[in-house]
């Protein structure tokens, strides 16, 4: 067990082995140092462990890292992961990023930021992981789904987003945003909620809820069974709904189990769909 004590801690980068606990006391406020090297490696990297905990009600402040510098909380290739109750504080990249992972879990965790690439909590090429009441401001893409490259059964498949808020700065708040390379199989956001979202630079990829496909380098792509249920747009200054294939030359997707069931939308400036 690693415990923060309230005060202020320079950390360059936390690397916890399995079976460990990170835990950041109310007032203890970790502020991750600059002059590595630009890269997705994470100021806190979870790689190739099982049963880590980081959790803890401190703060994790990022604004001195370069543009892309450095992923938040990484993990990566790793089982049975509770990560919980933190607040991160103005990423310069990705701020929560679980990769090639199974049965982990996310919850009460906020982000707070406004620089491009800092999304908040992108779940990718992963199994059996819950997302729950968490919370994100950022000038990103909010709650996401993916599949980025990786091994030939590198799928997304069983992750639900529950019970989480989102303010999207640039760009969207709940979906697959852009990058889906491998199949993606149940992916449900339940309970949500859109308090705002201000982007319009491309109404064509933008969107409150989104399946949006920009890029996959096979020419094919399954994606099935996506439910939105129980959604409440407050205010969309763009399209608050958004499904669209962007890259024409995917002529083998099969689409299937897009589901939008009971979807609130109080203000959107363009058509709602």
């Amino acid at each position: 067990v690693q415990v923060f004590a309230p005060g202020v801690h320079e950390i360059s980068g936390l690397k916890p082995e399995s079976g460990s606990v990170i835990y950041l006391c109310k007032g203890a406020l970790l502020v991750a140092q600059p002059g590595h090297s630009l890269g997705d490696a994470g100021v806190c990297e979870l790689r190739s462990v099982s049963d880590v905990v980081v959790t803890g009600y401190g703060m994790v402040e990022l604004s001195l890292l370069e543009h892309l510098e450095h992923i938040a909380l990484r993990c990566y290739g790793s089982s049975r992961v509770r990560i919980s109750e933190l607040t991160l504080i103005n990423g310069g990249a990705w701020n929560l990023y679980v990769y090639y992972s199974t049965e982990c879990i996310v919850s009460d965790v906020t982000v707070f930021g406004h620089r491009m690439n800092s999304d908040g909590v992108n779940i990718c090429n992963s199994t059996s992981v819950q997302v729950t009441d968490c919370w994100v401001r950022t000038g990103d893409d909010c709650f996401s789904g993916k599949t980025l490259g990786g091994a030939s059964d590198a799928f997304l498949m069983n992750v639900v987003f529950e019970g989480c808020s989102a303010w999207s700065g640039k760009a969207r708040c709940f979906g697959v945003t852009g990058e889906a390379e491998k199949p993606i199989v149940g992916l449900t956001f339940r309970d949500c909620d859109i308090l705002f979202r201000d982007a319009t630079w491309d109404n064509e990829r933008l969107g409150g809820l989104v399946v949006i496909i920009e890029s996959n380098p096979h020419n094919q792509l399954l994606l099935q069974d996506v439910l939105f249920e129980d959604i409440r747009i407050h205010r969309d200054t763009g399209r608050a709904v958004n499904v669209t294939v962007l890259n024409r030359e995917l002529t083998g997707m099969q689409l299937g189990g897009i589901v939008f069931r009971n979807v609130s939308c109080t203000e959107a400036t363009l058509p709602f769909l």
